[in-house]
């Protein structure tokens, strides 16, 4: 019996031993999304410097379009996700964010078409270009935000393709298949081809977020957000 009695509080005290590490973000797993673009930009570095921190946390990383980003994250099959704020702030019930920088939208071209030579940010100077528009039905929200920039500044796209990702989009533009209307994030695709001309006007920019489900128990996620300075708990999207 006193055998017994030993072998159980020797389970019991792992048991709280691993409870511990867990509830401090020592040990478990962490599952990241990040649109295309913007996995290649910042977060590299974030999650090499948590390994470094937290080595025995597994950390998995998709990179995915903006409609199975979202669902993922609404599921809890995503824990944390790199994402923009105009496509989550209708979920502002369910999702918590947090601001982590802007970039810019842009007219993206190859290198050697005449206007993108010239550096042209006038959109109307562009009117007589085949677009290809991030697809409407997987980025809905960032479709509605590229029309608006083009209706401000006069300017109907003749849309003769779309792409359920920036990748794709890039890559039908190295094709000369046409232009597109992109954020900054899309320089991560093979500039050396194609060229990026910022839109100028602050409705250009567009807030990159780090986003959660607010009902999410994995106690890792706090642990990982204080990498970025960000208290989870006092933090409600903003």
């Amino acid at each position: 019996f006193f055998a017994d009695a030993q072998e159980i509080v020797k389970l019991l005290d792992q048991a709280v031993e691993r409870a511990r590490r867990a509830d401090s973000g020592y040990s478990g797993t962490l599952n990241i999304g990040a649109l295309g673009g913007l996995a290649a930009q910042k977060l590299p570095a974030y999650i090499a410097r948590f390994k470094k921190k937290y080595p025995n946390i597994d950390v998995n990383l998709t990179q995915t379009n903006m409609k199975t980003l979202n669902m993922n994250l609404l599921t809890g099959a995503l824990d944390v996700a790199m994402t923009r704020k105009l496509d989550v702030i209708h979920r502002s019930d369910e999702i918590d964010w947090h601001t982590l920088y802007q970039d810019r939208f842009g007219i993206v071209a190859r290198a050697d078409h005449p206007l993108a030579a010239r550096g042209e940010t006038e959109l109307e100077k562009w009117s007589g270009e085949s677009f290809i528009f991030l697809d409407r039905g997987v980025t809905p929200h960032v479709y509605n935000y590229t029309m608006g920039l083009c209706t401000t500044r006069g300017l109907v796209p003749n849309i003769t393709r779309t792409a359920p990702t920036l990748e794709i989009v890039c890559t039908l533009i190295k094709s000369g298949m046409g232009v597109a209307i992109l954020p900054e994030c899309a320089k991560a695709y093979a500039f050396d081809i194609l060229e990026f001309i910022p839109l100028d006007g602050d409705d250009a920019l567009s807030d990159v977020v780090l986003a959660w489900r607010r009902r999410n128990v994995n106690p890792i996620v706090p642990v990982f957000l204080q990498e970025f300075g960000i208290d989870m708990i006092s933090t409600k999207a903003k």
